[in-house]
């Protein structure tokens, strides 16, 4: 039953990479099976099956163009050239 239970966190773990480890166990438990959360945390752990926390969003660096007071683009025929709109 603990073989069957590891072998189904292992299988939902690779199918779908992207779930965390609550989730992955409620799926197992859906499949009848009974297994606590500490042990899906441990399978992953020994699988090496984590998913990587996220990444830190990058701060945006350089000068802010908020003076800049410019309409929309608007595109004159073919190849005329650019119009701003006021």
């Amino acid at each position: 039953m603990k073989e069957e239970a590891d072998e189904a966190i292992v299988e939902l773990s690779l199918e779908h990479p992207e779930l965390g480890s609550d989730t992955v166990g409620r799926l197992v438990r859906n499949r009848g099976l009974r297994v606590s959360s500490e042990r899906v945390r441990e399978v992953r752990r020994e699988e090496r099956l984590q998913v990587p926390p996220p990444k830190k969003k990058q701060s945006r660096r350089g000068v802010s163009d908020q003076d800049t007071k410019c309409g929309p683009l608007l595109m004159l025929g073919s190849g005329l050239g650019l119009l701003f709109a006021n």
